[in-house]
């Protein structure tokens, strides 16, 4: 194994085109093709998540999911659903390019969570935990340096929203921004402990 990887960097790659390619295209392409699989493992997560919710809001009596505003609730978790089956199709033909349905990707999830922590009573709901899994693998698959910083503080800056928004409603109490900071330190702590 050790005299092989003396040789990696003069080796080829004739199966794609017929003619010699460097050893780093295979290296290029390696990564690109896990980062496809952590976008499917991360949708298949999208999946599970409004089912799980659905579930637990349907069947759980005395539940704090959706407890403050039903309907929005109702209606980000189908949407959410429908979203993350709309995304097989875009997975699998991979358009749009890697980077930016990597970013799509986040967005849509930080979107759907905190909309869902926001219709269940903010911070206080616990719904907050389910954005460490996309922020942890968005920063862990980011091709920029300062992506993994962007995620987390975009994380942070939606929990920190709407936990203003919800306290403005009268549905949390002060002491809730408390879990709000914690769940940002934690997020941003995911972000780093994957950052490549």
């Amino acid at each position: 194994a050790q005299r092989m990887l003396e040789f990696a960097p003069v080796c080829t790659h004739r199966r794609i085109t017929g003619r010699a390619k460097p050893m780093a295209f295979l290296a290029t392409s390696t990564r690109e093709e896990l980062v496809w699989r952590v976008l499917c493992l991360l949708n298949l997560y999208r999946l599970l998540v409004p089912t799980v919710l659905l579930a637990v809001y349907m069947l759980v009596d005395n539940t704090s999911v959706g407890w403050a505003y039903e309907r929005l609730f109702l209606f980000v978790q189908g949407a959410y659903f429908l979203l993350a089956i709309l995304a097989i199709v875009a997975l699998k033909m991979r358009w749009p390019r890697l980077d930016i349905q990597t970013w799509l990707h986040f967005a849509l999830d930080a979107l759907a969570i905190s909309l869902l922590m926001y219709a269940s009573g903010g911070a206080a709901s616990g719904l907050g935990m389910l954005l460490v899994l996309p922020v942890g693998a968005v920063s862990l698959i980011s091709h920029q340096r300062s992506g993994f910083l962007a995620v987390a503080a975009c994380s942070t800056l939606v929990v920190l929203t709407q936990e203003v928004m919800i306290h403005l409603a009268g549905y949390a109490q002060p002491s809730d921004y408390t879990g709000a900071g914690v769940l940002g330190a934690i997020l941003f702590i995911v972000a780093l402990s994957t950052r490549p």
